[in-house]
């Protein structure tokens, strides 16, 4: 299924939480922009290229080669009808069309076509004319940067895109819970060029494909009265074991799995538990959060959860295994169902 009919799919049961008062904020991936600082051009480039893509439904664009026509074509009406490219209403020509193209994109050049791509365009003279008739329905896509990588002449950008019925350019930060879906992963190349309209040019991108459980709300959210944790998981998993110490959920086609152990604690202090944890989890990312008294590791297609609450009697172990291929999306997810883990007594101090 692609992705806009998933959109259309999901547009009734947005619009029903669109205007639901007291919406707890949406939560996002933490960000790693270590390298630089996103600035407006960046944002409204990649919002304007990633909305065209997904409302024309091509996922991938290789650097150095010719925009799809249907990309093409898709951005021109999205920035014409979001007011991102410095021309008004619904009609440019071929020459005004070249000039638009070469404001976002690094390479290759607009060229007059006979028939156009996109359903919402065709030519018109020595033009195109498009026409804005759905896209007021259609949701608005959103881009959400966490990750940023400058080498001098190229930025490479790390995101999820996500869609929500407001108001083009709202951040995911800024909208209520019930009204964004997390939709995809991207990674963009820019080039750098500082005298560019937006200050950057599209050299490529490739989009994953749709997430499987990107609707916050439909999540659903678990008590353990005897080992005392709260968790909230995703909607796509099963509970398939439930003893209380050991309980264990699985996805319909038994891709994912997400397993909740709890042991007594070992007596053993913050650091030695790390120093095994290390151990176990060779060549894995691990990273620690003592304020937290957990730590958590990543590898491919699995992700680990440790946390031992000094002053209680356990020790809470995650561990969640997924599909390879999904790793950008279940590490989304993973953050998510992290900072959802509240273990009482530790969060009563």
């Amino acid at each position: 299924m692609n992705m806009r009919r998933i959109i259309s799919v999901l547009t009734m049961v947005c619009l029903l939480f669109a205007c639901a008062p007291g919406a707890m904020a949406a939560p996002v991936r933490d960000k790693q922009l270590e390298e630089m600082t996103l600035d407006l051009g960046m944002q409204t480039l990649v919002d304007l290229v990633m909305g065209a893509a997904v409302l024309t439904d091509v996922s991938a664009l290789e650097t150095e080669l010719q925009p799809d026509q249907a990309l093409m074509e898709g951005v021109l009406a999205l920035g014409m009808y979001q007011k991102v490219l410095p021309l008004d209403g619904k009609q440019l020509t071929y020459e005004q069309a070249k000039e638009m193209y070469g404001l976002v994109f690094t390479s290759g050049a607009y060229a007059p076509v006979e028939k156009a791509a996109a359903p919402f365009a065709a030519p018109a003279g020595q033009g195109l004319t498009f026409d804005f008739t759905d896209f007021q329905a259609n949701p608005s896509i959103g881009v959400y940067i966490y990750s940023a990588a400058f080498d001098g002449a190229d930025v490479t950008l790390l995101c999820d895109l996500y869609h929500y019925y407001d108001e083009p350019g709202m951040k995911a930060e800024d909208l209520p819970e019930e009204t964004l879906t997390w939709l995809c992963h991207g990674e963009i190349s820019l080039a750098y060029a500082p005298e560019a309209y937006f200050g950057y040019t599209l050299n490529g991108y490739t989009l994953s494909p749709v997430y499987l459980d990107g609707r916050l709300s439909d999540w659903q959210g678990m008590d353990n009265m005897e080992y005392e944790y709260s968790v909230t998981l995703p909607s796509i998993l099963g509970l398939a074991e439930d003893a209380p110490g050991h309980m264990a959920w699985q996805s319909a086609d038994g891709t994912v799995n997400l397993v909740i152990d709890v042991a007594v604690d070992s007596g053993m202090d913050y650091d030695q538990v790390l120093d095994a944890f290390l151990l176990n989890h060779p060549g894995q990312t691990v990273t620690q959060q003592r304020e937290f008294s957990q730590f958590f590791a990543m590898g491919e297609g699995i992700y680990s959860l440790l946390v031992v609450p000094e002053g209680l009697p356990w020790a809470y172990t995650l561990t969640l295994s997924f599909p390879a291929e999904r790793q950008a999306e279940f590490a989304l997810y993973a953050e998510f169902i992290r900072n959802s883990l509240i273990v009482w007594g530790l969060s009563n101090g």
